[in-house]
């Protein structure tokens, strides 16, 4: 019984959180590897050894993992949704959206997932789907950020821009201190062509987080429209090095 199974791995696999964010790595291993023994194995125990490996740049280990989930119970949304997000930090966006497209046919009020569809449409060049996409996930969840962000993303890339304005007012008035809302708001007065006020929303961006990736690739798409290659390059160079700082100051904390 896959439900019975799931039900009595809960307890031990919050322990096995505590031995991984304790830095007992070993042993958070060794607990989820009891659970998915053979004969009987525990999908939520494989999505969580899946959730490590990931952590730890494995992303082809934790892929395998997360499909023996979903092989063991077909039905278990938690695992295609997890594969949806390896599959789309390999760059595979088909493969991406099947995860995100099998989540959201288990859970049709699944709106995280709706929301990383929309996010793909948008990778894929397909802004009218992402804006459906999205307003779809907002449905469901009207409240959620991330889901709102993708929607004005949407939104700009249509060339509906009032509207986006719109929406980025709406975000400020609940998130003021996002720099993902301030990185929309340059991108919104990019795509107007106002440059000084796009370089003032993305600054503020970095302001809030530095190395934030929307807010450092706004400032060298400006810096570029202004034929300033060298500032461009600096910027690159700072945001890797900044973001591999921050990588390691993760790893040690987890």
């Amino acid at each position: 019984n896959v439900t019975g199974v799931q039900t009595c791995a809960l307890p031990i696999l919050e322990l096995s959180k505590i031995q991984y964010r304790d830095g007992h790595k070993d042993k958070a291993y060794q607990i989820v590897d009891a659970l998915n023994a053979k004969p009987v194995v525990s999908p939520p125990g494989l999505l969580l050894k899946s959730q490590y490996l990931s952590f730890e740049g494995k992303t082809d280990e934790a892929i395998v993992k997360a499909k023996a989930a979903v092989e063991a119970d077909p039905k278990f949304v938690e695992g295609h949704y997890a594969l949806g997000l390896y599959y789309s930090a390999k760059g595979d966006t088909k493969a991406a959206i099947a995860s995100f497209n099998e989540t959201v046919k288990l859970n049709p009020q699944a709106s995280v997932a709706q929301a990383q569809l929309a996010r793909l449409q948008l990778v894929n060049g397909q802004a009218a789907a992402s804006v459906q996409l999205s307003e779809q996930a907002l449905k469901n969840q009207p409240d959620s950020p991330e889901a709102r962000l993708v929607y004005v993303r949407g939104l700009i890339a249509t060339g509906d821009l009032s509207h986006a304005e719109a929406e980025i007012r709406r975000l400020q008035s609940t998130a003021p201190n996002s720099p993902a809302v301030y990185a929309q708001m340059g991108l919104l007065q990019l795509t107007r062509g106002n440059m000084a006020l796009a370089k003032t929303a993305f600054t503020k961006a970095l302001s809030l987080r530095p190395a934030f990736p929307d807010a450092v690739g706004g400032l060298i798409a400006i810096d570029l429209r202004n034929k300033d290659v060298a500032s461009a390059r600096s910027r690159s160079d700072a945001a890797v090095a900044r973001s591999e700082e921050h990588t390691s100051e993760l790893q040690s904390r987890f």
